[in-house]
C-alpha cells in the first residue's frame, strides 16, 4: 500500500450552488448516490384542486416535497433536472465517466436527466441483493378497512366477502436490485487523445477483474450482495449469490452492516430506527438504534469496486480528482479512498450527514493506515480484534 495520504474534502451545501461557484481544477470522474425522489408524482401534486405537475422555469416537478422515508432531501427534483448534471459536467474533464445509483421506480427520469445534461449513457449496472422489504398494501386488509372493519392481518382473516375475494393480492413486489447508471462526458477528439491528455475515458478492467489475479473474469454489469443472514459457510435460500453467482463470476459483497454504518460515529447519540424508516415507538415490531440514521447507506466494498473501475492509470493518479456529489454519510468517498483515489471531494446538503461523512472518513483513513489494508471486511475485523475504541483528534461531536 502506498504511503501517500489522500486529500479528502467534505463540503456542506447544495450541489448546484457549489457548481455555480467552483473555479478549481476539473475532475476526472464522478461517483454518486443521488436522491431517488421515490414519493410518487400523484402523492406530491395530485391533491384535489392542485395545479398539474409540469416542466417549469426551475425544472421538472420542482415544488419541494418530502421524499423517501419522509426525508426532505429526497423530495424536489434536483436529480431529475438536466441543469444539475450539466452544471456538474462543466467541472469534469472530457471523457470523464459518471456512475450514479438510481431507484427502480424512478431511474428512467434520472437517466434522461443525465443524458439531457450532456452525458452519453453507455451502460447500466444491476446491483442485486436479497434483503429488500416490499412496500406493499394488503388489498384484502384495505378492503375490510374501507368497509369500516379494522383488523390485524396476522391475527384475523378477511372479514368481508370482497376481502376474501382479494385475499393474497398486494400492490408491490419485493425490491431486490438497484440500477447504477454509467455515462460519459463527450470525449475531446479520439479515445486516444482524450486518454493521453486528460487521463479519462477508460474503465479499469484489469484492476477490477473478478478473481485472485489479472487472469480473473472480465468485470460484468451485474453485481451481487449477500443476504444479511448469510454466513461465511453458507448462504440463505433467498441469497442471489446462491442462485446466480460465485466469486469467480461476479463481484459480490454483503450489504452494509450496522457495524460498518456506525463505526467512527460513536460520539454521536444513537437514533431510533424509526427515524430512518418512518416507524415509531409503539408500532409493530422491535425498534433498533443506530448512530448513522442515513436510510440508504451503500456497502463500502461496493463503492470501492465502482471507484476502482473509475480509477485512472497510475501515471495520472496524483493529479486525478473524484467528485462525489450527494455524498450522504460518506460511503462512496470511503470506498474511493480504499480504491486508491488520492483526491476526493464530496458535497452534501444535509449538515448532519456531512458531519457523519467527515467522521467516518477520519476513522477509515486511520484504520486503513493502522491495518495496512484496503479491504473493508479485513479492516473491520482487524480493528475489532484490537478491542479498542479509536480516539482521533477532533472526533468529539459537539
Amino acid at each position: 500500500m502506498g504511503t501517500s495520504v489522500p486529500s479528502l474534502s467534505v463540503l456542506c451545501g447544495d450541489v448546484r450552488e457549489w457548481a455555480a461557484c467552483y473555479d478549481g481544477r476539473p475532475f476526472t470522474a464522478l461517483l454518486c448516490d443521488p436522491p431517488y425522489h421515490l414519493t410518487s408524482i400523484t402523492a406530491r401534486y395530485g391533491a384535489p384542486g392542485a395545479a398539474p405537475a409540469q416542466y417549469a422555469k426551475d425544472g421538472a416537478f420542482s415544488r419541494l416535497a418530502r421524499g423517501f422515508m419522509g426525508k426532505t432531501w429526497d423530495g424536489g427534483d434536483v436529480a431529475f433536472d438536466p441543469k444539475t448534471w450539466a452544471s456538474l459536467g462543466e467541472h469534469l474533464v472530457p471523457g470523464a465517466i459518471l456512475m450514479a445509483f438510481g431507484g427502480t421506480r424512478t431511474w428512467h427520469r434520472l437517466a434522461v436527466a443525465i443524458e439531457d445534461g450532456g452525458f452519453e449513457v453507455f451502460d447500466t449496472l444491476m446491483w442485486l441483493y436479497g434483503s429488500g422489504m416490499p412496500k406493499n398494501h394488503d388489498m384484502a386488509l384495505y378492503i375490510d378497512k374501507a368497509a369500516g372493519i379494522d383488523r390485524v392481518r396476522e391475527i384475523t382473516g378477511p372479514a368481508t366477502p370482497d376481502a376474501r375475494t382479494w385475499t393474497g393480492y398486494g400492490t408491490a413486489l419485493k425490491p431486490a436490485w438497484e440500477p447504477i447508471i454509467v455515462a460519459r462526458k463527450p470525449r475531446e477528439g479520439s479515445i486516444v487523445n482524450t486518454a493521453m491528455r486528460y487521463g479519462s475515458g477508460g474503465l479499469n478492467i484489469d484492476g477490477s477483474r473478478i478473481g485472485a489475479d489479472e487472469q480473473g473474469r472480465w468485470p460484468a454489469n451485474l453485481l451481487l450482495s449477500h443476504s444479511p443472514d448469510c454466513t461465511e459457510d453458507a448462504c440463505t435460500a433467498d441469497c442471489p449469490i446462491a442462485d446466480l453467482g460465485h466469486e469467480a463470476r461476479f463481484f459480490y459483497h454483503a450489504k452494509a452492516s450496522k457495524e460498518e454504518r456506525d463505526v467512527g460515529l460513536e460520539a454521536f447519540p444513537p437514533v431510533a430506527a424509526g427515524g430512518m424508516s418512518g416507524r415509531h415507538d409503539g408500532s409493530l415490531g422491535a425498534i433498533s438504534y443506530a448512530h448513522n440514521d442515513h436510510p440508504t447507506v451503500k456497502p463500502i466494498a461496493l463503492c470501492q469496486y465502482l471507484a476502482g473501475l473509475l480509477l485512472p492509470p497510475e501515471t495520472y493518479r496524483l493529479q486525478a480528482q473524484l467528485l462525489v456529489p450527494f455524498a450522504g454519510s460518506g460511503s462512496e468517498m470511503i470506498g474511493a479512498m480504499l480504491a486508491g483515489w488520492e483526491n476526493i471531494t464530496g458535497i452534501e446538503a444535509d449538515e448532519d450527514y456531512a458531519s457523519y461523512a467527515e467522521y467516518r472518513l477520519r476513522w477509515w483513513q486511520h484504520a486503513m493506515q493502522e491495518t495496512v489494508s484496503r479491504a473493508p471486511t479485513e479492516i473491520l475485523r482487524a480493528m475489532r480484534a484490537k478491542a479498542r475504541n479509536l480516539k482521533l483528534p477532533g472526533m468529539d461531536a459537539a
